[in-house]
């Protein structure tokens, strides 16, 4: 509880409460888990595949419960299709496999299939908000009350602190981008016999988002304000970063309200009122909904470890080409480009030449692993120092060549070249031969070769992204379904790497967020089994359910290597709170404030049934 809580929520002359509810939910990665495992007959080693995040972490963890030596254990994670967090996390198949390995002297294999992993892989969300705001006469929220109940599920799994971990993030983050000065948080954590409560993207950011952007509608609604008036008298403005918020975080600089006045421009926020009047008097209801999001990314800890760095590994081969290594686990978000680019931009070669490796503990270099939007600003991090020290290193062998300064050698197109004189230069590949097999031109104090490692911490425990997303829908009240018309996501992740690899992740991220908001729960019968153990009944959202969508960019850099800030996972943060307050703001003559995910049709229905409409 912040310090004077009590004195500002009970001073304050308006007051409203809520229950918010996220029912539960999972990752549904294209490829299930898989875990196999063989020992070497000869030495004794033993080789572990897995679909992981994080092929150090999982060794870490593997020798820990196995009593193993770390020496003696080679991880490989191949190429994974899909993550979401939820293979982060350590479970019991992995030990079950390795045992069954070394005991029997053969390889073994086991390969979860859709229902196993409905079963048994982490759950996640299944949190109840019920909360109590203050405010003002103008909206100004004076101080929140959140209390909190987690179902953490039968234990917490290897990896995460069950619904500490959910509650602990969403309340973290409670007040989002508002300028709150109060907040009260209480967190009960309850065991089921549910399956454990794990990561998922986003962990507790679309439920906190939810609270966060369903307190500001209720408060909109209570004292019969637009809802975007709201949240401009209460938005952290751009002269107020860095800025230290209730629950103790500190937000780098960012463009809360920029990206909030800029989604509302291309939604047509101005216009929609009348178009939604218009509509109502035809039977129609259309609504609009917006969340601000604040994103933090970039976490020296994170479901993918505790490693507070990134290390990159690179080697510039005899012929000129590079091979990059990282101790990241890509499962699908293209690091394999970005960091490539990276790389590429800082010594002036073609993307193409630069291999980058990973998931192998044999050739990675010790590294956290993915999770918590950290690839990009600390593995890009990683890259970037590394780039610049073999660059320090080409340019010392081309300035002893050239009998120039070092400070004087300048890279473009692919060579090392007195600045401005391109005739007075070396190719990247003549001065690797050099290195490599004609060592007695190089200078007298460096060694042959040309490979560095690099290890990149960032100076700040984390970094924020934001950003806004909005969106149009009709609510059919006969059938209960929701028509997306439109959506949009103003994104500010600091300066982007791959503008495509980003929007790749927004789109991804929109997606499943529809599907949190309208489709996906993992129900559990009287006898506490699970129903839904297929994709016929735990749904996902299809290609016609996601709309086309319209997004832009701003660009706050962060104080990190590079200006990068984490994305991954801002999309399903944003997706759900916006499209659950498109809906209530639909259903307002009916006097539906929507508070509980996923909607479905029966639950319009109900809200609508035998109801006559009023204007508000």
């Amino acid at each position: 509880m912040t310090d004077g809580f009590e004195e500002a929520f009970n001073s304050a002359p308006h007051r409203a409460h809520a229950t918010f509810v996220t029912h539960r939910q999972t990752g549904v990665p294209m490829e299930t888990r898989g875990c196999a495992a063989m020992v070497d007959p000869a030495s004794g080693r033993l080789t572990v595949y897995v679909s992981h995040q994080s092929v150090h972490q999982f060794r870490t963890d593997l020798i820990k419960v196995m009593n193993l030596d770390e020496h003696q254990v080679r991880v490989v994670v191949p190429e994974v299709g899909g993550a979401f967090g939820i293979k982060a996390m350590f479970y019991t198949e992995y030990i079950v496999v390795t045992h069954a390995a070394k005991a029997l002297a053969r390889p073994v294999k086991w390969i979860g299939d859709r229902t196993e992993s409905l079963l048994a892989d982490c759950h996640a969300r299944d949190n109840i908000h019920e909360v109590e705001v203050a405010f003002d006469d103008d909206g100004v929220i004076c101080a929140v009350r959140d209390n909190v109940i987690g179902d953490t599920g039968a234990y917490p799994i290897l990896g995460f602190p069950g619904a500490v971990g959910e509650a602990g993030w969403a309340t973290g983050h409670l007040t989002g981008p508002y300028k709150i000065p109060h907040v009260a948080i209480t967190v009960d954590c309850v065991f089921s016999n549910k399956a454990p409560v794990g990561a998922y993207r986003g962990v507790g950011g679309p439920v906190g988002a939810q609270v966060q952007e369903g307190y500001i509608d209720l408060v909109a609604r209570k004292l019969g304000k637009d809802p975007i008036e709201v949240r401009r008298v209460n938005l952290i403005q751009k002269d107020q970063f860095p800025f230290l918020s209730a629950t103790g975080n500190t937000y780098d600089p960012g463009s809360y309200a920029e990206s909030m006045e800029e989604a509302l421009r291309l939604i047509g926020y101005d216009t929609f009122r009348d178009e939604q009047l218009e509509a109502r008097k035809q039977g129609r209801y259309l609504g609009i909904g917006v969340c601000v999001f604040v994103e933090p990314s970039a976490g020296v800890s994170s479901e993918a470890g505790s490693t507070p760095y990134e290390a990159v590994t690179l080697r510039l081969e005899p012929s000129g080409k590079i091979t990059a290594s990282t101790g990241l686990g890509p499962s699908g978000q293209g690091h394999e480009t970005t960091l490539a680019q990276l790389i590429a931009d800082e010594l002036s070669v073609d993307v193409g030449d630069i291999v980058v490796l990973h998931g192998d503990t044999d050739s990675a270099p010790f590294g956290g692993g993915t999770g918590g939007s950290r690839s990009a600003t600390i593995g890009g991090g990683a890259a970037l120092k590394a780039a610049k020290e073999m660059r320090g290193k080409l340019a010392k062998i081309a300035a002893h060549l050239l009998e120039a300064s070092q400070e004087d050698i300048e890279f473009k197109d692919g060579q090392a070249q007195v600045a401005g004189v391109p005739s007075r230069g070396h190719s990247i590949a003549e001065l690797a031969r050099i290195a490599y097999t004609d060592v007695s031109k190089l200078p007298d104090d460096m060694q042959p070769g040309l490979e560095v490692v690099s290890r990149y911490r960032p100076p700040m425990s984390v970094t924020y992204s934001n950003g806004t997303h909005a969106a149009k829908v009709e609510v059919d009240i006969q059938t209960g379904l929701v028509k997306i018309l439109d959506y949009v996501a103003v994104n500010d992740c600091g300066v982007l790497i791959n503008p495509m690899i980003v929007e790749g992740q927004i789109h991804g991220g929109v997606a499943q967020g529809i599907g949190s908001t309208f489709l996906e729960e993992l129900r559990y019968d009287d006898a506490g089994q699970l129903t839904t153990t297929s994709l016929a009944e735990y749904l996902l959202p299809a290609m016609t359910d996601v709309p086309r969508m319209r997004i832009e960019h701003l660009v706050t850099p962060s104080g990190n290597d590079g200006g990068f800030k984490g994305m991954g996972e801002g999309s399903l943060i944003a997706g759900p709170p916006s499209l659950c307050s498109a809906v209530s703001n639909a259903l307002e003559p009916f006097g539906v404030f929507a508070t509980e995910i996923p909607i479905l049709p029966q639950h319009i229905i109900a809200w609508t049934k035998d109801k006559v409409a009023v204007e508000a």
